[in-house]
């Protein structure tokens, strides 16, 4: 008998499971947010993205502050501080943010983020295309073209079993890179319930909630 591994058996479930819901139904817009200051979310990862810290085993993120339309959530990967990210609530759940700052130094959004619809504007099967101009740790700019493309699927998810979640696909262009990153998330339990993330020839991550707790 060949025994799977948990994650290879999470990939069967999630490709058998992966249909559009209600499809005769009109779309719908998004309407996700992140929960209050002190929730927690714990994931399990596999990586092999050869990081300043590790590749990915574990994952948490921890939702630090809200006010003045953003939020700001620290990522820590096997235990350790990897980033703080500060955000645009209307974009909680993409990637596309206005801070980072990590080991390497900060990094910020100039120009572009502001042009891009918020969540709340886009529907189900909608999708956005734009240029994001950053400046990254070591003070380069770079300018990337970003897709975004919003779509809906059930997932299985450890904590809560079967639920509906929308999936956030995005690309980032830019002169020597290609990042990919697709984020599930649900608006009902305002979790992040797993993301991939393929970094052009350094390799891929995947984690998925295995664990949340309220302060």
């Amino acid at each position: 008998m060949i025994r799977l591994s948990a994650a290879q058996r999470r990939c069967l479930e999630v490709a058998a499971i992966a249909l559009p819901l209600l499809v005769a139904m009109p779309a719908a817009a998004v309407d996700f947010a992140p929960p209050s200051p002190g929730h927690r979310f714990e994931y399990a990862c596999n990586s092999n993205i050869p990081n300043p810290i590790n590749p990915a085993r574990s994952a948490e993120i921890q939702i630090k502050a809200i006010g003045a339309g953003m939020v700001t959530y620290a990522t820590l990967i096997n235990g350790s501080p990897r980033r703080e990210t500060r955000q645009p609530l209307s974009l909680y759940g993409t990637t596309l943010a206005d801070q980072i700052i990590s080991s390497q130094g900060t990094a910020h959004a100039v120009a572009g983020l502001d042009k891009f619809p918020s969540l709340h504007d886009l529907e189900i099967g909608g999708s956005y295309e734009g240029k994001v101009e950053w400046v990254n740790a070591r003070g380069k700019h770079i300018t990337y073209d970003v897709t975004l493309t919003v779509s809906e699927e059930r997932y299985r998810s450890e904590p809560f079993g079967y639920i509906p979640v929308i999936v956030l696909e995005e690309t980032w262009t830019g002169p020597k890179t290609n990042v990919k990153s697709k984020t599930y998330v649900s608006p009902e339990r305002s979790a992040v319930i797993s993301w991939v993330n393929e970094v052009g020839k350094y390799g891929y991550e995947e984690c998925w909630l295995t664990g949340m707790s309220a302060p």
